[in-house]
């Protein structure tokens, strides 16, 4: 959704003509309607309204939830993974976590705060990111909790170039947060560094507001600007 609202903004502010069907907005509201199909099809066919998720199923609800791990936190999802891939990565066999209630989907979400006490015996001591690869070597849909550290060494930031270099007057130069998508027909215009105070009075104040220049003067003598 983001990703849309920045092409359409950028895409207006330099020009581009407007997608398919006549408007680029087009492009946000099938994004919209993508993101929520499943609630107008509970409705649809149930009568069924989506509320909040129930509490008595705990934190795993019916896909999964954020574990403690030894340096932080990991997303262990579960859903459309055969529970037996799920109870011998963790070499689990015969443990806790292998109790018979927890074989089917059903019994999962009836037993999760037993289950969930279960998984946090196994991944509290271990690494996130051990936890994260070597899920994906056993091709399981897991997801790492990364702080601002992990972030800034993060591989797929890095290869996407989403960190930038900005030279502040005062601050120097800096890494910052940069576009957070690569989209073909809008170019990366370079970062600019934050103004400094009243580094732009005479931009807003005359080309934008219609001051004159010795305005600013007796604005900025009376200590207003």
């Amino acid at each position: 959704m983001e990703g849309a609202t920045l092409r359409i903004e950028e895409g207006e502010r330099i020009g581009l003509p407007p997608g398919r069907n006549g408007s680029g907005k087009s492009t946000l509201m099938e994004t919209i309607a993508q993101s929520t199909y499943f609630y107008g099809l509970w409705y649809s066919h149930s009568g069924m309204v989506a509320g909040r998720r129930n509490p008595a199923l705990g934190r795993m609800g019916a896909a999964g939830d954020v574990f403690p791990c030894r340096d932080g936190y990991f997303v262990p999802l579960w859903i459309g993974v055969e529970w037996d891939k799920f109870v011998n990565f963790f070499n689990a066999a015969g443990g806790p976590l292998d109790d018979p209630r927890f074989a089917s989907l059903a019994g999962r979400l009836l037993n999760s705060r037993d289950m969930e006490t279960a998984l946090e015996d196994l991944t509290r001591n271990r690494g996130k990111h051990d936890l994260f690869h070597s899920g994906q070597e056993w091709r399981l849909p897991w997801a790492v909790v990364q702080d601002a550290a992990d972030l800034l060494k993060c591989p797929q930031l890095t290869a996407r170039d989403f960190f930038v270099e900005v030279d502040h007057p005062a601050a120097g130069k800096l890494t910052y947060p940069g576009l957070p998508y690569k989209i073909s027909d809008v170019p990366r215009s370079g970062m600019q560094p934050a103004p400094l105070l009243g580094q732009h009075n005479a931009e807003v104040y005359c080309d934008r507001l219609g001051c004159a220049r010795e305005d600013l003067v007796t604005l900025r003598d009376m200590g207003i600007i």
